[in-house]
């Protein structure tokens, strides 16, 4: 799949003058061929490559706060330094509860969401990876929040209500800190209401880093992938430096007494 194939009917050089890292919009599925991309057949045989799953790479939610690894892990006779293996009994009885599942890094193990991941990082000179949330009827697995890449959300099975707010963060880096007074400030700072939208089977959503959004799941279970695009910022320069320098004997040696 090319871009323009991923984003019709718009074309490459036009959403990237008008979009890309400037405002969000929602491309419907009707006027394009894009193929359905993780039905729940595929994503249930993604998920049975157990040895894949442990508590880094699989997470789940329950009213917006991450479960405990011990409650959806298998923690007994773990060796030190090593990620706890997933439970599937564990998982499908707190999805049960309500709680939502977020299957981290899929474009490794799944080469169809593979290949659109390697087609971003392409075409936008970027990493990119891709997560897969599920959720069912009703469920807000997240609040109001924003993220720190832009984002193209593709619907691939049910429905969800994506909610996109005016107020974007300023080229945010670091992650805000979890918790009720952070989730208050989001709320009372994201502004109004931009647009909302009924996600349908095939349709995507590009939010621009920074971008306040929420999400609902409608009255169907919910199965979309996020493919989080991260160009090199300039703060990576500094880590290049410091890689090279080290190799420099003066930036290895002590600096002067700090008190003279």
């Amino acid at each position: 799949m090319e871009f323009s194939d991923f984003i019709a009917p718009f074309d490459a050089a036009g959403f990237r003058a008008e979009y890309f890292g400037k405002r969000p919009v929602h491309i419907r599925t009707e006027g394009s061929n894009r193929p359905p991309l993780l039905p729940w057949s595929r994503f249930n045989e993604v998920l049975a490559i157990t040895p894949y799953w442990n508590e880094d790479t699989l997470k789940v939610y329950f009213k917006s706060r991450a479960a405990l690894r011990e409650n959806y892990c298998d923690t007994a006779d773990l060796r030190a330094g090593t990620s706890a293996p997933v439970n599937p009994a564990k998982v499908k009885a707190l999805m049960g509860l309500g709680a939502s599942l977020v299957a981290n890094h899929v474009h490794r193990v799944c080469p169809e969401v593979g290949a659109i991941a390697n087609m971003l990082e392409r075409e936008f000179a970027a990493r990119v990876a891709a997560n897969v949330y599920c959720s069912f009827k009703g469920v807000q697995a997240f609040q109001t929040h924003f993220d720190l890449h832009d984002v193209f959300a593709v619907q691939t099975a049910g429905e969800k209500v994506w909610r996109v707010y005016e107020s974007r963060a300023d080229a945010p880096v670091l992650p805000l800190p979890p918790g009720d007074e952070i989730e208050k400030w989001l709320t009372e700072s994201r502004g109004r209401l931009l647009f909302e939208v009924t996600m349908q089977p095939g349709d995507v959503l590009y939010l621009p880093r920074g971008q306040y959004h929420d999400a609902l799941t409608g009255s169907q279970a919910s199965l979309h992938v996020t493919f989080g695009v991260s160009p090199a910022t300039g703060l990576a320069l500094f880590k290049l430096l410091e890689n090279a320098v080290t190799q420099e004997p003066a930036f290895r040696a002590y600096l002067p007494d700090a008190r003279q």
